[in-house]
């Protein structure tokens, strides 16, 4: 019998043969770009491998029945997640000539069997890979779609290297992607000038000017597009390399050209050359119909640029743009488009700020004013505000963060618009309903709203409760039966009087991107401790972006840090990063590709120097550069990393003698580096040694994944001659589960999410494993609303996500506790056992995955509190503790092991 055939055949090596194939009328240059298989087999020389430099990375290459034309295409299977893998197309170099010449590299692609998301790029280069082209996409459809990459030869450059380079993203291990229909065609001047327009449109959106514009509707479709009474919807999206929180967002009644107020950027000085962009909320498009987008602009610094965007709200690629030279007068910008075959239906609005004029900038902030933001089906027509009525929700407190016994305002503002306010047809009603992080109504309530030809109204509820936690009030307002608007209110409780040993030292930890945010809220959540990474202001670059110029200190920036030091923070600043004139990286590499590399000997020294010097008694402890096993940070080897601890050390200690020298800042998980380093003598010149350990829910929790790792590293330590305290300083969870609210707005009930039970997961177990600090990554989220849910604390408006008080609650249970042994209650359920002065505590949760449990506790005097703080109640003679992924804390008077008799089976 013949079996079936497989879709996917081994790809068989073969000779090939070169031959032009013509598509769309332009020769294609590769030979056999449909990867078609014939007689002879195989599929004319493609090949699959790693791509040097880019840690491990392991994929299969097979040829596949699947195609997009003809009869096959390839396959790229990932085979781990060790880096980028690339896919080589056979291609014959194109030699340097005297002139300009203009190439589009093409591939059509599609993602199959994806359990995360495949990023792909398209490289180019010449024949050592030092001068080349590159374009990066996010992520690949699911459906067959086409992706390029324009090049523009200049006189004496040579074009030799082409590949597809598959990793990064959330790509996993078993992910597909095929490929099919290779290109490299030439272009003329004009063709690869209407590339670049298309490029810009994403090849789904095209400039409208041939097109009759259809009658506009004069109905905006973004919500709040006049900022009226806040900045909700509306958010600030960074681009890659470009993640300082200097960028602010405020409202500004000072300036508008419509209603009360207008929205103010203020853009401070970075060195990125990467900008950023206010950002929408998403609106529903349809194909096929024409748009108009427009905003009222304005700067105080005349001659800038800004760019109005059109974006896909499910993609990072631009949909359609239009720049403009911005005057210290208010102009209106415009632009039509059709749409095309738009993922998922949604588009964003948006006001891009580029780099390039941030990069001159010296330490004062350049303003742009936004106002009449409007995004209409047809034509241009007058400014309006969204006909719907809406809702901005909001709470009396800062960050929403209240104290356990203060009084919660909640605060429902309503905006109508002209034709709705006398339109009363039904009676309206304003519901609320207060719901917990594990899905529950704690507080519900109905109003009467009886105004008429009211234009804006404001409601507020006071609601005093004994509960601690995260909170979201729900408002949704009601003619009749029909919803006619909702808004939210996130908010925390959290406990009062948190243990003062959280002050200056102790486990708990967190990076931030904004000081002075940090220094708002520090004392309600209890940070004992703060990562200064990613402060542009601390660094080389900044500090000294030219050779021989004196550093350029920044005091009202240095003055925030004060504030921490006195309130009793622990300070923890990263000195990382070199400078893109004292790199030893080959002058083909570009400006911030050259920070990656290891500087100059001397220069750094005198850098270190400088730093120690300014900012000794401030900063506690100094980590030496971050995450130098990786390549987007470190293109050096272990043993240069380790020369230039020495250096940091030897000027760190001529400051201050006592301040700690933090080092290696390796992956918890052991990927050579740790060990290299180590060897190098790593050890003699840290006093405390760093590694990352981040988490995912779809991951087993850190009492699985972190024991036996962090004990191979102390092994390691202790066998090069040291014993040193180990820090975790970089710790968070990185699948969007923590995003509390945002599911809000399109009518889905958020489901439980993990990332507050994997914090205090994380703290319970780093404190049983002997972890000194663990900082959380990081405090306040750095994107609009179209890409919440990452890994901060606050969302991108300064609410509360459910990991800050489950942060407090850890606070308020492990500080003063020590480790005394794990309880084994049965193989699926993780309990640790701490005793402190007078007192024991276990902390337990099932596994992640595990189903459900119970533990029945008969003895008195055991007390159980959930994942906030909250007290169980006790039923019966027993007291029944319900057991699934969020811990649960229990209390008890006395030493550990009687607490450990009253939870045995």
């Amino acid at each position: 019998m013949t079996p079936n055939p497989s879709p996917l055949r081994i790809l068989i090596p073969f000779v090939f043969h070169l031959y032009a194939y013509p598509i769309d009328g332009k020769t294609n240059l590769l030979p056999n770009p449909s990867v078609e298989i014939g007689d002879r087999g195989g599929a004319l020389g493609y090949r699959g491998e790693p791509i040097p430099g880019k840690t491990r990375a392991e994929g299969k290459l097979l040829s596949t029945n699947e195609a997009h034309t003809g009869s096959a295409a390839l396959a790229m299977i990932r085979l781990n997640d060790g880096g980028l893998f690339g896919v080589y197309p056979p291609f014959t170099p194109i030699p340097p000539t005297d002139a300009v010449r203009y190439f589009k590299a093409s591939v059509w692609m599609k993602a199959i069997a994806v359990q995360g998301s495949i990023a792909a790029n398209i490289q180019c280069a010449d024949a050592k890979w030092a001068k080349g082209y590159h374009k990066y996409y996010g992520e690949v459809n699911s459906e067959w779609s086409e992706y390029s990459l324009l090049i523009q030869l200049d006189p004496g450059q040579d074009l030799t290297q082409f590949r597809i380079a598959i990793g990064y993203g959330l790509t996993l291990i078993g992910d597909t992607m095929l490929l099919d229909d290779f290109g490299m065609r030439e272009l003329d001047a004009a063709e690869f000038a209407r590339e670049t327009v298309l490029q810009q449109a994403a090849g789904t959106i095209a400039w409208t000017a041939a097109t009759p514009v259809s009658k506009p509707t004069g109905t905006n479709l973004l919500r709040n597009a006049s900022f009226e009474g806040s900045l909700e919807h509306w958010g600030f999206s960074y681009t890659m390399q470009s993640r300082s929180r200097d960028d602010q967002m405020f409202l500004d009644n000072r300036e508008k050209v419509h209603g009360a107020q207008s929205m103010r950027y203020d853009a401070w000085p970075r060195w990125y050359e990467a900008g950023g962009r206010i950002q929408s909320p998403a609106v529903a498009v349809a194909k096929g119909k024409v748009y108009t987008l427009s905003a009222f602009l304005k700067t105080s610094e005349p001659g800038i640029e800004a760019v109005l965007e059109a974006r896909y709200a499910a993609r990072s690629r631009p949909a359609i743009t239009k720049a403009v030279r911005l005057t210290g007068d208010w102009q209106r910008v415009a632009f039509s488009f059709e749409v095309g075959a738009c993922p998922k239906g949604t588009m964003v609005a948006c006001i891009a700020m580029p780099g390039t004029w941030l990069k001159t900038n010296d330490f004062s902030a350049r303003k742009v004013w936004i106002d009449a933001v409007q995004l209409e089906e047809g034509g241009l027509s007058p400014f309006d505000l969204a006909p719907a009525v809406e809702i901005v929700g909001s709470t009396s407190a800062e960050h929403g963060l209240y104290v356990e016994g203060e009084t919660v305002s909640l605060n429902a503002r309503m905006s109508v618009p002209e034709g709705r306010a006398t339109d009363r047809a039904s009676p309206w009603n304003l519901d609320l309903a207060v719901e917990n992080v594990f899905g529950e109504i704690v507080h519900a309530r109905s109003l009467p709203m009886d105004e008429k030809g009211v234009a804006t109204f404001t409601r507020s509820v006071a609601w005093k409760t004994p509960l601690l936690g995260s909170f979201c009030a729900q408002w949704t307002l009601r003619a009749g039966s029909a919803v006619l608007s909702r808004g939210i209110a996130p908010f925390a409780i959290l406990p009062r009087g948190l243990p003062e040993a959280r002050r200056g030292a102790g486990l708990f930890g967190v990076n931030t991107f904004s000081s002075e945010t940090f220094c708002r809220i520090a004392g309600k959540i209890g940070v004992g401790s703060l990562r200064l990474h990613d402060d542009n202001y601390l660094r080389w670059a900044m500090l000294q972006p030219e050779r021989g110029q004196a550093p350029r200190w920044e005091p009202a920036k240095e003055a925030v840090l004060r504030r921490a030091k006195e309130a009793g923070i622990h300070l923890l600043a990263n000195m990382e990063l070199g400078s893109m004139w004292a790199s030893t990286a080959p002058a083909t590499v570009k400006e911030w590709e050259r920070t990656k590399h290891p500087p100059e000997p001397g220069p750094w020294r005198d850098f270190s120097a400088a730093l120690a010097g300014r900012f000794r008694g401030l900063v506690d402890a100094w980590e030496i550069w971050n995450e130098p096993y990786l390549q987007d940070w470190w293109r050096g080897s272990p043993q240069q990393y380790v020369d230039l601890l020495a250096i940091s050390r030897e000027e760190i200690k001529k400051a201050d003698a006592v301040t700690p020298v933090v080092g290696v800042c390796g992956t918890l998980y052991e990927r050579g580096w740790n060990t290299d380093c180590l060897a190098a003598g790593a050890a003699q010149q840290i006093d405390v040694f760093s590694h990352h350990a981040y988490l995912s829910s779809g991951s087993a929790g850190p009492e699985e994944e972190w024991a036996s790792n962090i004990e191979a590293n102390r092994r390691r330590i202790l066998a090069n001659g040291k014993n040193l305290p180990i820090w975790n300083t970089e710790c968070g969870v990185g699948d969007g589960h923590e995003s509390y609210y945002s599911p809000f707005y399109s009518g889905v009930k958020a489901p439980k999410r993990l990332a507050p039970a994997l914090l205090a997961q994380a703290y319970a177990t780093a404190l049983a494993a002997g972890i000194e600090r663990l900082y959380w990554y990081d405090l306040a989220e750095d994107n609009g609303p179209a890409a919440t849910g990452g890994l901060q604390m606050l969302e991108y408006n300064g609410l509360p996500k459910p990991v800050v008080p489950a942060f407090a609650a850890s606070i308020q249970f492990l500080s003063g506790k020590r480790f005394v042994r794990s309880l084994a209650l049965d193989g699926q359920t993780a309990c640790f056992l701490f005793e402190g002065e007078g007192d024991s505590l276990a902390v337990a949760w099932r596994r992640i995955g595990a189903p459900e449990g119970r533990l029945a506790i008969g003895v008195d005097g055991v007390s159980v509190r959930d994942l906030m703080g909250n007290p169980l109640p006790r039923s019966g003679e027993k007291t029944v503790v319900k057991l699934d992924s969020y811990p649960r804390y229990l209390q008890m008077k006395g030493n550990a092991e009687r607490l450990a008799a009253a939870l045995a089976p």
